[in-house]
């Protein structure tokens, strides 16, 4: 009779065990899924981003890993011009910065591809005044922006964008040094998002994308990095008004030259 109801509870058991691993393999698949539809990613390899150097404070990337649960490999160079040599070599890039008259050379050579604005969360609140500048396309999201005195005799623009620091268009109070432009122009540089070619991981750059313009999360930026921002959210905000993207109408159109290429 022992050995009976042996026989039967091993087939129970085996049966159970059966059920038990489909049900977590069931529950693994229907998590995978979900990820996918939040853009939480599901790959082994980081979201792997080309930067220019103090665009995005590691605070500001620290707080996005722990909020929306995605790893990122984060590569800097110090200059637009090196940023361009280092995006022809870096393999498996996913999503990098560019200035604007960087982005016609890029689109051209079919570095970068068109990014779908309405996937993006919080991509109205990037000022009209920076998505209808003449010359900019819908495959990138303006982010930056500041101005450069030009100066007659002085280096070409282009010589002055290839050269462009972020930490040297700051003074020593952290404020964007915006010039009071009375005499002749200005140079008006915008720092983009764009993502690249060779990259299938769009709901990871969309929502790195839309984190980045979260109004709470614009405004840390700004702070640390004393950048004047896109992000129409920072308008009614207290921070100082050369960090607003309104404070781009107080400098006369006439003044100002935009270099695409």
């Amino acid at each position: 009779m022992r050995n009976i109801k042996r026989s039967l509870l091993i087939p129970l058991i085996i049966t159970l065990l059966i059920s038990l691993l489909f049900g977590i393999g069931l529950g693994l698949k229907l998590q995978h899924d979900r990820a996918a539809r939040l853009g939480v990613v599901t790959s082994s390899r980081s979201l792997k981003i080309l930067a220019l150097a103090g665009a995005i404070p590691a605070a500001v990337l620290k707080g996005f890993r722990s909020s929306e649960n995605i790893a990122v490999e984060l590569v800097e160079e110090p200059t637009p011009q090196a940023l361009a040599k280092r995006f022809q070599s870096e393999p498996n890039l996913d999503l990098v910065t560019l200035l604007s008259f960087q982005i016609p050379e890029a689109v051209r050579e079919l570095r970068i591809q068109t990014l779908r604005m309405t996937d993006i969360v919080g991509f109205r609140s990037v000022s009209r005044d920076f998505v209808d500048l003449p010359g900019e396309k819908a495959s990138v999201v303006p982010f930056f922006w500041g101005v450069i005195q030009l100066e007659e005799g002085g280096p070409k623009p282009e010589i002055l964008l290839n050269s462009l620091k972020l930490n040297s268009v700051r003074n020593n109070e952290g404020a964007l040094n915006t010039p009071e432009i009375e005499n002749g122009t200005a140079l008006l540089w915008i720092l983009n998002f764009a993502m690249a070619t060779k990259s299938n991981r769009t709901a990871e750059v969309n929502s790195f994308i839309g984190y980045m313009l979260r109004p709470q999360v614009a405004i840390e930026i700004a702070t640390l990095t004393g950048q004047a921002s896109t992000n129409s959210g920072l308008d009614s905000s207290a921070l100082a008004s050369q960090l607003k993207p309104s404070y781009l109408r107080q400098i006369p159109l006439t003044k100002l030259v935009l270099l695409n290429h």
